[in-house]
């Protein structure tokens, strides 16, 4: 399917940055601390200014600039960093099989944050979206995306759990 030589690259652009990641942001246990909206949001224009800078190809240095700020992003409930997040990922694995199954750290909770996102709108014009939003989650459709991994939806759905459970003891 891919050249031994696009597999190569892709792991290599997948290691570092995941690495860089996973050490600034282990997944924790505990309820996340949320950034205010304000700072939030302010997160998410960097990530997208680095986005842009990075084109469809970012380098380790990119990626590890983009994703820790639209993970604290998303985590802060930014409805647009949880879309951006999610696509950006699952948008990666797709095209050049990043991120699943080698960094679920980081996998896990932009799929958890996709399905979020997908889930506070009520019409999608995207078919993973519609596929996401669900539930459970179906990939029935034939004209949709291809079926992500079950491990990996299965992940993202006890994620999506702890962080609901999180905003209800906040609202408390």
């Amino acid at each position: 399917m891919f050249s031994p030589r696009v597999l190569f690259i892709a792991m290599c652009l997948t290691a570092l940055p995941a690495m860089a990641f996973a050490k600034q942001s282990q997944r924790p246990k505990a309820c996340p601390a949320a950034l205010s909206s304000d700072l939030a949001a302010q997160e998410l224009e960097v990530a997208k200014t680095w986005i842009k800078r990075a084109g469809e190809h970012p380098s380790r240095d990119d990626l590890a600039q983009i994703l820790p700020r639209l993970y604290q992003a998303a985590y802060a409930g930014n409805h647009e960093a949880q879309l951006r997040f999610g696509t950006y990922v699952v948008g990666y694995y797709y095209t050049d099989l990043m991120f699943w199954p080698r960094d679920p750290d980081l996998a896990i909770p932009a799929l958890a944050s996709l399905i979020i996102a997908a889930r506070a709108e009520t019409s999608h014009r995207d078919s993973l979206l519609q596929a996401l939003a669900k539930t459970p989650i179906a990939f029935t459709n034939p004209d949709g995306p291809p079926a992500l991994p079950k491990a990996w939806i299965k992940a993202a759905l006890r994620e999506t759990k702890r962080l609901f459970a999180c905003a209800e003891k906040t609202r408390r």
